[in-house]
């Protein structure tokens, strides 16, 4: 099952999405903390800020496999 990522929220908030054995989506679970998420979040990655690390040779390492 695939749901919208723009269904209403009402309808998400008990949705749950196994997308296998032990692992589920828990679709609008956190809305009710989104601001207080992404403020925590916003704190961290302005003490932390995210890094791209480069080769000796130059090159951006990535992280993809």
């Amino acid at each position: 099952m695939t749901l919208s990522l723009f269904q209403d929220m009402e309808q998400c908030q008990s949705e749950r999405e196994e997308l296998c054995p032990g692992a589920i989506v828990l679709r609008g679970f956190a809305v009710l903390h989104e601001v207080a998420i992404l403020e925590a979040l916003r704190d961290i990655t302005t003490r932390a800020p995210f890094r791209h690390m480069v080769t000796p040779g130059g090159f951006r390492i990535s992280g993809q496999k």
